[in-house]
């Protein structure tokens, strides 16, 4: 198998083949197909971040993905994060492990260029588990009443944006981002999307001439019902500072008397603390009498691509103020050369890799949960509890969870 960056003649054949791999996402009737080809072939030529890519054999198109040249926000430090998306197999070339060379070139693209992380929306997370990746953060699903959302006194700093506001979007984006575990900045490209659908608007909070906060959302009708009858979905919602907060949700609040429910993605665990009811509405109780307020899935992953290296780029992130000369033994079945053991010398919280076979206590994991660890989406302790991590000396379980302890799990709004 070849595989390489699509041509322009490439493009019909790759949408041909993500439509089938992905008839839900392609469903439209009739098919814009030449639209799409000609967008994708612009993305190809002028977006920075994302390119395309097919795998050939014997001259046919039987695979395909986008990946992504992200940068994303590691507590204190920005890193760069190679990203994968839309991977697609050949409808007769399914259980031929098309996807598993399309993983394998993508660990060795970003591996080459000295990426330390990688991260990708499974299509199924068993599968994706199975090649070495993590879980992230849960993301929880809302519906909730408008009259449940709190709200203010008042909107007077709130406007529909237009095309002209997305430097503002971004820029109040990656503001956010800057302080925010796990977030991965947008540029233009990216959050040009919200105006090409012309069913989603954008209501931003400015200030001092910049947007502070704002909320991208469309309007969902029930099929079958009175077109007087919909719903609002929240397509994204970002807000720095607690006027901007206040604002954005008074006026989803103000929406009540048009709106019948609205549907809200986070992955903030305490979100139901701002619901004066977090009920769902179904009306389902779990054991004992506990209301059912959200549903919960799992999206992001996260994949450490080199062990050594990752320590290295957070030479100056500070590891819970710890002092312990660790070693970590890695297995990586899909990915052999990135298994094997690294020791860290940390003091006062600063890590570094040591080449002396110089260590106090040992820890094994896999791959998989070791990039969830080290992302903040799981302790040392809850590895430690199911088994899925050892260590060599428990006296030092306090340590290490305290090593790899978070103050917020990590917080992703890309889609890709």
């Amino acid at each position: 198998m070849l595989i390489r960056k699509l041509d322009e003649t490439d493009f019909p054949g790759y949408v041909q083949l993500q439509g089938t791999a992905y008839p839900g996402f392609y469903s439209i009737v009739p098919f814009p197909h030449q639209e799409m080809e000609e967008r994708f072939i612009q993305l190809q030529k002028e977006d920075p971040i994302r390119k395309f890519y097919g795998v050939f054999q014997d001259g046919g198109l039987v695979g395909g993905m986008q990946l992504y040249d992200f940068t994303l926000r590691f507590h204190d430090t920005r890193i760069p994060l190679g990203g994968i998306g839309s991977v697609a197999t050949d409808f007769l070339h399914k259980k031929k492990k098309v996807a598993k060379e399309i993983i394998t070139f993508f660990i060795n693209h970003y591996r080459s260029k000295e990426y330390v992380l990688a991260a990708l929306h499974p299509f199924r997370p068993d599968f994706y588990k199975k090649m070495g990746f993590g879980y992230g953060t849960k993301t929880n699903l809302y519906r909730v009443k408008p009259e449940s959302l709190p709200h203010g006194h008042t909107k007077q700093n709130l406007r529909f944006c237009t095309k002209q506001d997305i430097p503002l979007l971004v820029s109040c984006h990656n503001r956010v981002s800057a302080k925010t575990h796990g977030m991965i900045e947008q540029d233009s490209v990216m959050m040009e999307r919200f105006f090409r659908d012309p069913g989603i608007r954008v209501i931003g909070y400015g200030q001092d001439g910049q947007l502070r906060g704002y909320v991208a959302f469309k309007f969902v009708p029930e099929p079958g019902k009175s077109p007087m009858i919909y719903d609002m979905e929240i397509i994204e919602m970002i807000y720095e500072t607690p006027a901007a907060t206040q604002e954005l949700f008074s006026c989803l609040h103000s929406q009540s008397d048009q709106v019948r429910s609205i549907y809200l993605h986070t992955q903030d665990e305490s979100f139901h603390y701002l619901l004066a009811d977090p009920r769902n509405g179904t009306e389902n109780l779990l054991p004992c009498i506990a209301h059912e307020c959200n549903k919960q899935g799992l999206g992001i992953m996260y994949r450490v691509i080199n062990i050594k290296g990752i320590f290295q780029v957070l030479r100056e992130h500070d590891f819970g103020h710890q002092s312990c000369k660790l070693r970590i033994d890695v297995e990586d079945n899909f990915y052999p050369a990135n298994s094997g053991a690294v020791i860290l010398h940390c003091n006062c919280g600063r890590a570094t890799v040591s080449e002396e076979n110089d260590y106090e206590v040992a820890m094994s994991l896999n791959i998989g949960e070791f990039s969830s660890l080290l992302m903040g989406a799981v302790t040392v302790k809850q590895l430690c509890r199911h088994g899925l991590a050892v260590i060599s000396d428990q006296s030092y379980l306090e340590i290490i969870n305290q090593m790899f302890m978070v103050e917020e799990k990590p917080v992703c709004t890309v889609r890709f």
